[in-house]
């Protein structure tokens, strides 16, 4: 059984903005090889997963490490992080769409497009909507997130 710690409320959201800002910050020192092992690695597992847009990931933590911190000046709902949750899904199938289809694949092996996540859902996607209607939701989609 692990122990129980017992940290004021205020405290554990602290630690929590921190790691959020750190994550953020060392990511984005880590495209530019500028933050060691730890550094390489994130950058590596963001390739992976977002192609092209991993570039996104570094400012929207900063952002939202910044938007926990400053809550008198910015409300995060559960809305946000839906909204979130759209602008992500609808942006790497977006990096997708401009690709030829047959080098999808070959495109997620050389890190681009919009890497494994995105090709999971521009599949899903165009299965069950096709090409043409996958291009229409997913830049409707992008549009509601903000």
């Amino acid at each position: 059984r692990l122990p129980e710690i017992d940290l004021d409320p205020e405290i554990k959201r602290g630690v929590f903005i921190m790691f959020i800002l750190m994550v953020g910050c060392i990511s984005l020192l880590g495209m530019f090889d500028a933050s060691g092992y730890l550094g390489k690695q994130i950058n590596h597992f963001l390739t992976h997963m977002f192609g092209w847009g991993k570039w996104i990931f570094p400012p929207i933590m900063i952002f939202w490490g910044y938007a926990l911190f400053d809550e008198e000046r910015f409300e995060i709902k559960f809305s946000n992080y839906i909204g979130f949750t759209f602008f992500t899904i609808s942006f790497q199938v977006l990096l997708f769409l401009f690709i030829d289809q047959e080098k999808w694949l070959a495109m997620v092996n050389m890190n681009a497009g919009g890497g494994n996540f995105g090709l999971f859902y521009a599949q899903i996607f165009i299965k069950f909507i096709g090409l043409i209607s996958t291009f229409v939701v997913s830049a409707c989609l992008l549009v509601v997130s903000f």
